[in-house]
Formats: structure tokens, C-alpha cells, sequence
């Protein structure tokens, strides 16, 4: 029988809670804008504004010179949130898409008959 000290398994479901938290803050980014939060990108590369559905606007950092961060409470709290996930799987979408079209405009057909 396995038996656990009370630090050992207090350690135990903090690390659960801590894993429940990040799994809801990431399933809570992948439908950010489907739930009507819109995103708009500064002229500073790499800064983001996010409104919300009800006004609420935060402001989203992602390998600025500020470092990565989000000016909400749960970004504090868990130093990261669903506005800074959002962003940053856009980023990443935005980027396959244009590896994808990179890969399309490159034929292997033209270079064998030219």
C-alpha cells in the first residue's frame, strides 16, 4: 500500500490543480474568438490588443522587448492566460499557413524542365 506524507500529498493536488488550471486555461484559448473576443495587432511587432465580448480590452506582449505577457489578473496568477494562448496559436496557424503556401508556390516540375 502506497501511503503519502501530508507535504507529500499536499505537493500531489497542488500539482493536480496546477495541471486542471493549465488544461481549462488552453482549452479556454483554442475558442477565444469563436466565443466573440477579437484580436488586433499593433505596428510594433509582436504586441496585441484583445477586446472582449462585453469591452474589456487587454494587451498582450509575445517576444517583445517586455518579454511575453498579458495585462490580466490570471496572467499574474498563472503567468500565462487564454488572451496570451489565443494569441500565440494564431501565430503559430498564421505561420504554417504561410509555410504552406511557400510549399505551393515551390514546383519541383518546373525546375526538372527549365
Amino acid at each position: 500500500m502506497l501511503t503519502l506524507t501530508n507535504n507529500e500529498m499536499t505537493a500531489f493536488l497542488n500539482n493536480d490543480s496546477a495541471a486542471r488550471t493549465q488544461a481549462n486555461i488552453s482549452r479556454r484559448a483554442q475558442t477565444l474568438f469563436q466565443n466573440g473576443y477579437t484580436v488586433d495587432e499593433s505596428s510594433v511587432t509582436g504586441l496585441y490588443f484583445i477586446t472582449g465580448p462585453q469591452g474589456q480590452e487587454y494587451q498582450v506582449n509575445i517576444g517583445t522587448a517586455l518579454g511575453n505577457h498579458c495585462d490580466c489578473a490570471a496572467f499574474d496568477k498563472y503567468a500565462t492566460c487564454k488572451h496570451f494562448q489565443a494569441v500565440d496559436l494564431m501565430q503559430r496557424d498564421e505561420a504554417q499557413a504561410a509555410e504552406y503556401d511557400a510549399q505551393d508556390a515551390y514546383d519541383p516540375c518546373e525546375l526538372a524542365f527549365a
